[in-house]
């Protein structure tokens, strides 16, 4: 740890603008965890300093605060999700999406294999829970239809996921994490079993982007250099991610070691290998998210997607 310390100065030092900074307040989308791994890494290595860029890195007290407050200019840019950008910009918040970061859905539906799921067809006839209300009730119902589960019973769990699933409460949940409540189940000795929701149905999804304000969407430099830093961290973490990992602990002092390491592990597949806000995939979701009313105007998602 002092090595990693001792490095970091010295890149930040090697990295700093002879200029001076230009100064971004960054919202994370919930409190630190493994999904914001390459950012830490990013700022520790320099990468957003080497881009003439001083990032401080918020933390938001809800999750629906990091959109609201970068679509007001309270904040230069926050993390949010893509399902949550398309219905903002429907209810006319005027959201820009400049980056991504996880490029693939984390949220899946996930029972044990303890209390007898083994396929996606033992859910028929079973009580299920959802997180998010809302988003996971529809998710959760295109993904039953998709697979022709009949006589479910529908609850809300919130964010308390492993004990209604361990305990037998609910046979399965709708908005557990793949690679959070997935590692913790495994790490209490039980059998998770992963129903993915872009195969029961959902289209594909980021399921982190980046955020940014309306004023900061119109400095395409400052956006380009926070990609670049960006795409540097997330490389970085793929080819080192030990060291991403002592990065982004010193946010969370305390944390169990082991335990965030395997989330990490089951993250790096997720991170995004490019900058590519791709309108066609969008699009797709855009026009699912109209048919099953999670808007109510349909949504053009072009204009959305800072490309530069």
């Amino acid at each position: 740890m002092r090595r990693l310390l001792c490095a970091t100065v010295l890149l930040v030092l090697l990295g700093a603008p002879a200029g001076g900074a230009e100064k971004v307040r960054l919202m994370l989308d919930w409190t630190p965890n493994v999904d914001h791994a390459p950012l830490y890494w990013a700022q520790a290595r320099g990468a957003f300093a080497r881009e003439g860029l001083e990032v401080e890195i918020l933390t938001p007290s809800d999750t629906a605060d990091p959109l609201k407050l970068a679509a007001a200019g309270r904040t230069d840019l926050a993390l949010g999700y893509m399902p949550q950008a398309l219905v903002a910009a429907s209810g006319g918040i005027p959201v820009r999406v400049c980056a991504r970061l996880v490029a693939r859905p984390l949220s899946t539906v996930v029972a044990l294999e303890d209390k007898g799921i083994r396929s996606v067809k033992d859910l028929s006839g079973k009580r299920i829970g959802t997180t998010v209300p809302g988003m996971m009730d529809v998710l959760g119902k295109v993904f039953a239809r998709h697979h022709g589960l009949k006589d479910l019973e529908w609850v809300h769990v919130g964010c308390q996921i492993v004990p209604p699933l361990a305990s037998g409460k609910v046979a399965a949940v709708v908005g557990a994490f793949r690679n959070v409540e997935v590692v913790q189940l495994r790490r209490q000795g039980l059998k998770p079993r992963v129903f993915p929701l872009e195969e029961g149905g959902v289209p594909d999804y980021d399921e982190l982007v980046v955020l940014a304000s309306p004023a900061l969407s119109k400095r395409p430099r400052v956006l380009a250099a926070f990609r670049r830093a960006l795409a540097e961290g997330l490389e970085a973490t793929r080819r080192h991610p030990e060291q991403a990992l002592s990065a982004y602990l010193q946010s969370v002092p305390g944390a169990d070691q082991a335990e965030e390491r395997e989330m990490l592990d089951a993250t790096l597949p997720f991170f995004a290998k490019d900058q590519k806000l791709d309108p066609a995939r969008w699009r797709r979701f855009a026009d699912f998210a109209l048919r099953e009313k999670l808007v109510e105007k349909p949504v053009d998602p072009a204009p959305l997607l800072l490309r530069f």
